[in-house]
């Protein structure tokens, strides 16, 4: 079932709601799987079995055109230059003692780079996340950040990271504006210089003037989209500064 404003937009199974554009036109991010599949020409239909990646039935026609659309990406060649601003080295974890969620994991990423983290549910993903971010310590490995170590370091660490959770984190008693100055304010940005940051914020996360000074738990947002954009309006004031 699909809901907006209250209002119910559509009853329907997940092959069928997947076959049609309704996640897309109500600000909802559709399983990448389909978007890839879009991307490639596929129409999808409730017949194709949409609502899963490991249910989903393509005939040879459909496959052609994945492959074709893969192979048609370009890839740049040549590495981003310059020191890694992420370094994760030999990361393991486990939550009980003989159990391992993550065993020996090592990436790192430069600036200028997209990275996702993709896997079932219970691979491993939240728990790497929370381990990068400072919220969990590893039970091994180092994890850089701009060259500061997560667990050594972490005021200097914490203060390069923008992240933005699944739930957007509100403070309900704040306006928009005290609540990205407070952003601000947490990232170490100078007060000289916070009205520009947030500003540059606002326009980056694609939010308007007009809700600067309402309540964040007032209509100044209509539903998660637009939560997750002003929320990236915050994580942004880390990157801005700090990469």
């Amino acid at each position: 079932m699909l809901v907006n404003d209250g209002t119910i937009l559509a009853d329907l199974t997940p092959d069928e709601l997947l076959s049609t554009n309704l996640l897309r036109d109500n600000g909802i991010r559709e399983p990448l799987y389909i978007t890839a599949m879009r991307y490639a020409g596929i129409d999808i239909t409730k017949e194709k079995k949409p609502a899963h990646a490991d249910s989903v039935v393509l005939d040879e026609s459909d496959q052609k055109k994945l492959r074709n659309w893969f192979s048609a990406q370009p890839f740049s060649p040549k590495e981003p230059e310059g020191a890694p601003l992420l370094e994760v080295k030999n990361l393991s974890f486990g939550y009980n003692k003989g159990q391992q969620t993550l065993k020996n994991v090592s990436l790192s990423v430069k600036k200028g780079e997209m990275v996702s983290i993709v896997g079932r549910n219970g691979a491993g993903k939240s728990t790497t996340m929370n381990m990068m971010t400072g919220y969990i310590g590893p039970t091994e490995g180092t994890i850089l950040i701009n060259g500061h170590d997560i667990v050594k370091e972490p005021a200097e660490a914490k203060r390069c990271i923008g992240y933005l959770p699944e739930l957007p984190p509100l403070y309900t008693d704040m306006t928009v504006w005290e609540y990205l100055d407070f952003a601000a304010q947490l990232k170490n940005i100078p007060a000289k210089k916070r009205q520009e940051s947030i500003l540059n914020a606002m326009e980056e996360s694609l939010c308007t003037a007009k809700i600067l000074h309402k309540k964040t738990y007032q209509k100044s947002f209509k539903g998660l989209p637009s939560e997750s954009r002003f929320c990236t309006g915050c994580a942004w004031h880390a990157g801005n500064h700090n990469s």
